[in-house]
């Protein structure tokens, strides 16, 4: 959902998703463009396939400690 913490002024942003089935720390991380958006080219992806469109998503495991070594590993 969009929040004043997940919004860019780049039209899009990053949602924490679902956890995977029979993995609940796993999380799905998402990102999406916002419905208003001020780019053309986002917004023409908004209008052909809606603001809940996943463009990218990311598993991780939100178990883990949060450090440089695991970040690197995203």
């Amino acid at each position: 959902s969009v929040t004043p913490g997940n919004v860019t002024g780049h039209g899009i942003r990053i949602d924490r998703g679902s956890a995977v089935k029979d993995q609940p720390s796993i999380v799905n991380i998402n990102l999406q463009v916002n419905s208003n958006a001020a780019k053309k080219s986002l917004q023409q992806l908004d209008r052909k396939h809606s603001s809940h469109k996943k463009y990218l998503t990311v598993q991780v495991d939100s178990g883990q400690e949060a450090t440089q070594e695991n970040l690197d590993k995203l």
